[in-house]
């Protein structure tokens, strides 16, 4: 309504426009595709361009130690974008990702925050019967938002230099891909995708 949306649907981080066709129903591992309980604001600016900015329930996962301990999380995730369009089939949108990331240290007796963030380049292009999708995510604290990291407990990791902390886990996703549409009815497609997450010194799993 007037631009707002209010409730359950795909985060705002995800640009599912961008993702190519695949056979695997979860589409490709390093897409982003979550869905949270949210409130957006999309408006346009222009003919060709738009933007959004959200607030989101966070689902925050983590490896926790004998020292540290899940709470529940103070802070909404904050996830935007902004977009231009052309053609019929075409747009590349530009996002970003502010995550509050809390957790307790037992060993002080203290609830602490790490932030988590995130960017990403997305989008399609169209040029006759080729489509070109495209989509690069990295950010520290969001592998929950990333397909086949998501669920591992890798928002959050123990710092094993610093007993009682937590760090926020490095990763990455990337999506290529291409589909000639040989008819109306018939169409070719071809994709690459990768999802990784970064071992920084000190983290332990």
């Amino acid at each position: 309504m007037k631009g707002f949306l209010l409730g359950m649907s795909w985060s705002t981080f995800s640009d599912l426009a961008a993702l190519p066709p695949t056979i695997d129903f979860n589409g490709p591992n390093g897409n982003t595709d979550l869905r949270n309980v949210q409130l957006r604001y999309e408006f346009s600016m222009g003919k060709h361009w738009k933007a959004a900015v959200a607030a989101e329930a966070p689902d925050v996962t983590g490896t926790f130690s004998d020292e540290t301990s899940q709470i529940h999380q103070r802070m909404p995730d904050i996830p935007m974008w902004i977009q231009f369009n052309w053609g019929k089939n075409s747009h590349i949108r530009a996002s970003g990702l502010l995550r509050g990331l809390s957790y307790r240290n037992d060993l002080l007796e203290k609830n602490k925050m790490k932030m988590g963030w995130g960017v990403q380049l997305s989008g399609l292009a169209g040029l006759g019967p080729l489509t070109f999708f495209y989509q690069g995510t990295y950010g520290k604290g969001i592998a929950q938002y990333i397909s086949d990291v998501s669920g591992n407990n890798l928002d959050l990791v123990p710092n094993t230099e610093r007993p009682g902390q937590l760090q926020p886990m490095p990763v990455l996703g990337v999506v290529g891909g291409l589909q000639w549409t040989i008819s109306p009815k018939f169409f070719v497609s071809a994709n690459y995708s990768l999802a990784h997450a970064y071992y920084e010194k000190g983290f332990t799993v």
